[in-house]
C-alpha cells in the first residue's frame, strides 16, 4: 500500500486513526516486531481461529507472536480495534465497511466461515419472517452479522427487523440472544455458530427456524460472509510478513478443521470455554464451515454483499478498493 494511500486514509480520520495512535501499551506493537494483538468474543466463531494458532504455535512457525484476549461485548470487541489496544480482529463485511467509511485505519486480508446464522424461537406459531411483526425480538445490534440477517429480513418484507418488531433487546455477542428467548423475554432471537449449537444441545424446546445463509444465497445468488480478517494499515506497512504470516497460519487451522475436525475440537476446548459436543453438532449440521481463502477467491461474493448493505441504506457507501489486500 502507497504513502499516498496512508495519506487519504489519514485526512479521513478521526477518532479511531488518532486513538490508534495514542494508545500505549497495545496488544500486538506496531514497530515490526512480529507482534500481533487480537480479540475473541466469549462465544463465536471469532473463538475459533486464534486459539489453535497459539496453541499449535503456528504463530511462531511464520514468524510472528499473536496475542489473544477476550470480549464480551461487541462494543468492546470492535471498539477496543478501533482504540489501537491491537491491530488485527476478524470483522463482519459491515462492520469493516462501515468503520472503514468513517475513516479507521483497516485493510481486509482474507475471509473465513460463512455466515451460518439462525433465527430461533420457541412458539410453535412463529414459522416466518412475516410473523415477526409485533414480536420482542433479540439480535446483536451492531454486529456483522445481524446486518446480513437484517438484509435478508428487508428485502423480504420491505420493513428492518426493528420496524417490525414492538420491541428489540440487544443481546451482545452470538451467545446474548436464546437466553432471552429461553427466559420468554424475546420471543425470537438471532444466533450463530458455536453459540447456537449450545444452546440446541442443551434447550430442547428452542428450534432455529431460518436459516439466514440459505435465505441470503436465495436472494442475492451469492455467499455471505460471517467473517473476515481485518488489520491495521500501520501494521501493513510496518510489518507485512507478520500478516501474511497470521493468513497462511489461518488457513493451516482451516485445513487443521477439515482433516481432524475432533482432533483440533480438543484443541480448541482446552485453550477456550467451548464444549466439544455442541462444536460437532455446529460442524457436522453443516452450520458452521470455514473457507479461509484469499481476497481474489471471495471478492465477487463480498462486493455483493457490500452493494447489498448500501442499497439497503445499512452503510452509507460501498468502500473503496483500498479496504482490501491481497497477502
Amino acid at each position: 500500500m502507497t504513502s499516498q494511500e496512508y495519506s487519504r486514509r489519514d485526512a479521513l480520520a478521526g477518532i479511531g486513526s488518532i486513538g490508534a495512535l495514542s494508545v500505549a501499551g497495545c496488544l500486538g506493537g506496531d514497530d515490526g516486531g512480529g507482534s500481533i494483538g487480537t480479540a475473541r468474543l466469549s462465544t463465536g466463531a471469532t473463538s475459533l481461529i486464534a486459539p489453535v494458532i497459539v496453541a499449535e504455535e503456528l504463530d511462531a512457525e511464520y514468524g510472528f507472536e499473536l496475542e489473544v484476549v477476550v470480549r464480551d461485548s461487541i462494543s468492546a470487541y470492535y471498539g477496543d480495534f478501533v482504540g489501537g489496544t491491537y491491530n488485527t480482529l476478524p470483522f463482519g463485511v459491515e462492520s469493516a465497511a462501515a468503520r472503514y467509511n468513517e475513516g479507521v485505519d483497516l485493510s481486509v486480508i482474507g475471509g473465513f466461515t460463512y455466515s451460518s446464522m439462525s433465527w430461533v424461537t420457541n412458539d410453535p406459531d412463529i414459522e416466518s419472517v412475516e410473523d415477526f411483526e409485533g414480536e420482542t425480538i433479540a439480535v446483536p445490534l451492531g454486529s456483522g452479522s445481524f446486518a446480513v440477517a437484517d438484509a435478508v429480513v428487508r428485502e423480504q418484507t420491505g420493513q428492518s427487523v426493528e420496524e417490525l418488531a414492538n420491541n428489540v433487546i440487544n443481546a451482545p455477542g452470538p451467545g446474548g440472544s436464546p437466553p432471552e428467548v429461553v427466559t420468554g423475554n424475546a420471543s425470537i432471537g438471532l444466533s450463530w455458530e458455536p453459540a447456537l449449537s449450545n444452546f440446541l444441545v442443551q434447550d430442547n424446546e428452542l428450534e432455529a427456524i431460518i436459516d439466514v445463509r440459505g435465505e441470503y444465497r436465495e436472494l442475492f445468488d451469492a455467499d455471505s460472509f460471517h467473517l473476515l480478517w481485518a488489520v491495521k494499515d500501520e501494521l501493513l506497512e510496518n510489518d507485512p510478513d507478520a500478516v501474511s504470516g497470521l493468513f497462511q497460519a489461518s488457513q493451516d487451522v482451516a485445513e487443521m478443521y477439515a482433516n481432524d475436525l475432533e482432533g483440533t475440537i480438543d484443541i480448541l476446548t482446552e485453550e477456550t470455554e467451548n464444549e466439544p459436543e455442541p462444536l460437532l453438532e455446529a460442524f457436522d449440521s453443516g452450520r458452521l464451515e470455514f473457507a479461509m481463502e484469499p481476497l481474489g477467491d471471495l471478492q465477487s461474493d463480498i462486493n455483493t454483499q457490500l452493494e447489498t448493505f448500501a442499497d439497503l441504506g445499512l452503510i452509507e457507501e460501498i468502500p473503496d478498493d483500498e479496504l482490501f489486500h491481497e497477502v
